[in-house]
Formats: structure tokens, sequence, C-alpha cells
């Protein structure tokens, strides 16, 4: 990724710990401006008038051309995270798609016009009215109850759910038992601090796998589910459960999400509850994760693309993974970004190296 323009400051704004003081220096940076060889549009009324709002709230601006760029306009993945948030919460259309499903939604289509218009096809519309599930009360949910070898556990990312990994269940098949870890329906320990909840969450977790009688697993957790993945791993090993792979793709250390987040959206049928106000707690308590090393082996996974509004392609995310591990550290590239290495095409590569199958099979 290229920026778009390069300042030159004679010296970076310091915290009084010596850190640089984030804030200080967005606050100093010039406001982007629109493009100049295209006109501005005002958006249409309707929903494109109400996405367009949200829009200027997030980014501290005016009313965006209808065809003008999120990222182009100073968004970031924070940003874009607070105005998916508040797109579920204040457009009706949007109300009943998953939080990953939106911010997907804003990524391959980052205007005010395009988003709008995806909200109004096929992909965007709601499902016809079903009947409410039952709460569900456990963290453990089967994917794939058959097939031979160690349990694989597929664990959460920041939206509590299992739908970010659609494809890759559909795609791990029946080989071996395969299920998901996800959060209960309910907002994730009200009485747990953010510094404390990853462990747990772990915790609790670990007791439901010991509970089901697993004699070993596999442990895969994507972005933000990697810490809570690494959690899990060592509590399973401590509870003499052995884990045979600790395999954990893209992410990296983010900070603290805004403390205004909005509140909690409603419930989408067959999922968690688990709305803006809870994704901004995960997120808010990997952020403040602050682990032991762990005493076994890591696989890591990196996406060879860069994902816009995401670490640039000179981060390295598997530095954080390596200080880590007392173990040995491995580290893969995998086709695709932090988000379509788990759709198709990419995600049957991804597929491939989970379970350790040639990669010219397809």
């Amino acid at each position: 990724m290229i920026p778009a323009r390069v300042r030159l400051v004679d010296t970076l704004p310091l915290t009084p710990n010596g850190k640089v003081d984030r804030k200080r220096l967005l606050a100093s940076a010039p406001t982007p401006a629109a493009p100049r060889d295209e006109p501005f549009e005002p958006p249409r009324p309707g929903v494109e008038r109400r996405i367009a709002d949200l829009w200027a709230e997030v980014l501290g601006a005016g009313p965006p051309s209808r065809e003008a760029g999120f990222f182009d306009a100073g968004g970031d993945s924070l940003l874009a995270a607070r105005f998916v948030g508040l797109v579920r919460e204040g457009v009706p259309e949007a109300a009943h798609l998953t939080f990953d499903t939106l911010l997907r939604a804003l990524l391959d289509t980052p205007t005010v016009a395009g988003l709008a218009r995806w909200l109004s096809s096929d992909a965007g519309a709601a499902p016809a009215p079903e009947a409410a599930p039952a709460a569900r009360t456990s963290s453990l949910v089967p994917l794939a109850a058959s097939g031979a070898g160690p349990v694989r556990l597929l664990v959460h990312d920041e939206s509590g759910t299992l739908t970010p990994y659609d494809a890759l269940i559909a795609e791990l098949g029946t080989e071996a038992p395969l299920f998901g870890i996800a959060l209960p329906d309910g907002d994730p320990r009200p009485d747990v601090a953010a510094p404390d909840l990853v462990e747990e969450l772990a915790g609790g977790y670990a007791r439901e796998v010991r509970a089901a009688g697993f004699d070993g697993v596999e442990i895969i957790g994507h972005g933000s589910g990697g810490p809570i993945a690494l959690e899990l791993a060592r509590a399973l090993s401590e509870a003499e459960v052995t884990v045979r792979r600790l395999t954990l793709v893209s992410g990296h250390r983010i900070p603290s999400p805004p403390q205004d987040a909005p509140g909690t959206g409603p419930a989408v049928p067959g999922t968690t509850s688990a709305g803006p106000a809870a994704v901004a707690r995960i997120l808010d308590a990997v952020a403040q994760y602050d682990p032991l090393p762990y005493a076994g082996d890591i696989t890591f996974l990196r996406p060879v693309e860069p994902t816009p509004g995401g670490p640039g392609p000179t981060d390295d995310p598997s530095a954080f993974w390596r200080g880590m591990s007392l173990g040995d550290v491995t580290v893969a590239g995998i086709p695709g970004d932090h988000f379509s290495c788990l759709h198709r095409p990419h995600v049957t590569r991804l597929a491939d190296v989970l379970t350790a199958r040639p990669a010219e099979r397809r």
C-alpha cells in the first residue's frame, strides 16, 4: 500500500510515559480533501442520506459525496468498525446483518452509494421472519462430530460468533471432529474488567472442552480470536488436555476502541446477541491482554495481501507471537488479506494448510 500523502514533522508528540501520543499526532494531521477530479454529488434521500449522516459523524467531516471512498476520506480499520456499528443501529435496512457481514460489505463497496445499493440488493436483503431460537448457554458448538483424529476447535473473534468461519467450516468437511467456540447469548461477562476478560473467557471455554471429554485438540483462531485461542491453549495444557496444534490466522496488536462505542444492537437470529458494545468490549479486552509466554508451539499464518485500513506491508504481527511462545513459531504465508483469506477462493488454500493436504488437490 502506498500512502496518499507524506508529511514531515520535526518531532513526534510524546505522552508523559515517553510513548508516541497518537491522539495528538492524528489531531495535527490535515483533514483529507475530496478528490478534485470528481464532482461532489450529494447523497440521495433515504438510505444514502442516513448512511452519509453516520459517515460524517464518524469521520468528523461534512456530508460526503455519494461516490467518495471511506478510506480515501480518512477512514481506517477502527473507524470502519465504529461506522459499521452505527449503521447497524441507525439504518433499519442493516439491522438484520451481522457485524462482520456488514464490515465485509463496506470493504467491498466503500462508498455511500455502493453500500446503499448493496443493502437494497438480494445480498443485503433481510431474510424472511423465523421463530427466535432458544437462548444458547453453552460456548461449545458442534459443527461436524464425525471423523477420526484430534478435535479441531474454531475460536470466535470480536464478533463473538462463528459466522466468519462459514466458508472454512465447509472446506474442512468431516474428516475430523470439528467444534466451534462462540460466546453464549448475552453480554460477555460484564462483571469482569477488560484486562482480565480474555483469561476469564478462555478459562470457561477450557472447562467446557474438558467436560466434553476430548483427549487432544487442535485450536484455530483468526484475527482478534488469536489471543483468546492462545489463552485457551494455555488453560487446556494446564488442565492436562493435549494441545496438538495451535494455529493463529492473521491478527495483530490493536489499540483500544473508542470509549464512546455505540450500544448493543438488535439480536441476529441464529447467532449470539453480541452487538457493537460487546464487539468493542472484546476488542478492548484483546488490546489490554497481557499474556505470559505460552509453553507450546505456534503456527502463524500471515495473509500476503494488505488489508484496506489495516496494517501495512512493513508491519510484522508474527513478531508479537514469537515473543509469546517458549516453543517453536512457524510462520507461513496464505493467499488473501485479513478478511478474504476466509472466503473463496482463498479459503481452500487455508483449509489445505490447516489439514496438511496437498495444495494441488483442486
